[in-house]
């Protein structure tokens, strides 16, 4: 494991278990499990059971629960299973739309709607029509990919507070690509700078609402991979986003930013390498030269999740990058 540490990061279900049993079973009520009322000959003459037939009711009935019990819940696992591999293929799909929008965007023709500018696209994520979103954000990588200078116009008129913003409140499909979309930024040579010195981004602000949908989604590993795809791009050599990253408060629920690192890796580490490299740099990026990052996930046990993952995936490298935490990642530190 020590000699995989790229410099380069590489190129939902139902709520509850009583909702998946009421729209698998089409029906406003869960299953009734009781067995049936017609004569099983277990009834003598005098209208009352024997006690060896009511011990054989008993069991009867009661296998007749489990095996039911068991078959509904294997039937909501299966469900669960697919719904989230749906959910995740779509997620991918979104990030595959607006990697490609420099070849394939195209307005739709229609005299009712303007041509996208960037103070458009920007309101456009800053508004409640969500349905709109994705389209903005194929706008910005299509004016971006067409040209490059406007990328600093769009990041000086605000594109992360634009985009943390429609991220808050996005599918996993859109969280994902608007993910993809900021990472594009936020790695071009053009844009890198102004981005990593973003208010929302130095604070934790931006950072805080990334790892929020990472739980959120927590199931689907295109927004495990392109979320910590973007932490680590956001958090390199920038030391006063990974100290506003640390302190800052988690919307939605429990969690710190360390916490929500760690179980995400743990939960996706052994799944793409490409998955687990990106959690794996993004935990280490925040770990190098910070000993309150270090301490803080020192506490959950991160190195040993790192080094289990990177021993999962033998041909995983990070080219040197990370030399420097070798101690840390053996306990050492």
């Amino acid at each position: 494991a020590e000699n995989q540490f790229s410099k380069g990061v590489p190129d939902s279900g139902f709520r509850t278990h009583a909702e998946a049993q009421k729209l698998n079973s089409r029906h406003d009520t869960p299953p009734d499990y009781r067995p049936s009322s017609g004569g099983d000959g277990n009834v003598t003459r005098g209208g009352t059971q024997s006690g060896s037939e009511q011990n054989l009711t008993a069991e009867t009935v009661t296998r007749s629960r489990l095996q039911t019990s068991t078959s509904s819940t294997v039937l909501v696992e299966k469900t669960l299973l697919v719904t989230n591999e749906t959910e995740t293929a779509d997620a991918f799909l979104g990030v595959e739309r607006l990697r490609n929008a420099s070849v394939t965007y195209v307005k739709k023709n229609d005299d009712s709607e303007p041509p996208y500018t960037v103070e458009r696209a920007l309101r456009t994520l800053e508004s409640d029509t969500r349905e709109s979103h994705a389209e903005a954000c194929e706008a910005l990588a299509e004016m971006f990919a067409a040209a490059p200078a406007v990328g600093v116009e769009i990041v000086m008129k605000g594109l992360v507070k634009s985009l943390t913003s429609a991220i808050a409140g996005g599918t996993s499909a859109f969280c994902a690509g608007g993910f993809a979309l900021l990472h594009m930024f936020a790695t071009a040579e053009v844009t890198s700078r102004r981005v990593k010195a973003d208010d929302g981004v130095v604070s934790g602000q931006t950072n805080a609402t990334v790892l929020a949908s990472m739980r959120r989604y927590s199931k689907n590993q295109a927004v495990a991979q392109w979320g910590g795809m973007l932490l680590w791009a956001l958090a390199k050599d920038n030391a006063r986003c990974k100290i506003g990253t640390l302190n800052a408060r988690v919307p939605g629920g429990r969690g710190t930013a360390a916490e929500i690192l760690t179980n995400a890796l743990r939960q996706h580490g052994g799944e793409a390498e490409a998955t687990a490299k990106s959690l794996c740099g993004a935990i280490m990026t925040f770990a190098s030269n910070s000993q309150e990052w270090q301490e803080a996930l020192g506490e959950l046990g991160a190195q040993s999740v790192v080094t289990q993952t990177l021993a999962q995936h033998p041909a995983l490298t990070f080219k040197g990058e990370f030399d420097a935490l070798r101690g840390w990642l053996r306990g050492n530190n």
